[in-house]
């Protein structure tokens, strides 16, 4: 009898943790479907980095390499800092039970549709 009742406990303990991760798994899940909208976000900021340091290279063609590397890691810098945010919050949304329609909106917002079309396919 006191063994049964050990693997019941055992046997409730154990259900509790399925619980506990299935509800993890679940929100890791959700934000699955961020990943092509953080992609999309994170090259268009790169690109756009990209093109800013082929004009400063134009305009400014006495730079030294090293000149160049310490500009190129300090704008890529600025991008990083500036994409912090609302990669952080494109993740919450992803977890929200609108996230289809949160994360339309965050794509229209920075007009990525295109490029996450591209990243799901």
């Amino acid at each position: 009898q006191a063994n049964l009742e050990e693997r019941k406990k055992a046997a409730a303990q154990i259900e509790r943790m399925i619980e506990t991760e299935l509800v993890a798994f679940q929100q890791w899940l959700h934000t699955l479907g961020v990943v092509p909208v953080i992609a999309a976000l994170r090259e268009k900021a790169l690109a756009i980095q990209a093109e800013t340091m082929q004009s400063i290279e134009r305009k400014l063609p006495h730079l030294s390499e090293h000149d160049r590397k310490v500009l190129n890691k300090h704008t890529k810098s600025i991008i990083n800092q500036l994409l912090r945010d609302p990669i952080l919050r494109a993740k919450e949304l992803a977890a929200e039970p609108n996230a289809e329609e949160a994360l339309q909106l965050f794509m229209k917002i920075f007009n990525i549709e295109d490029a996450v079309k591209a990243q799901k396919n």
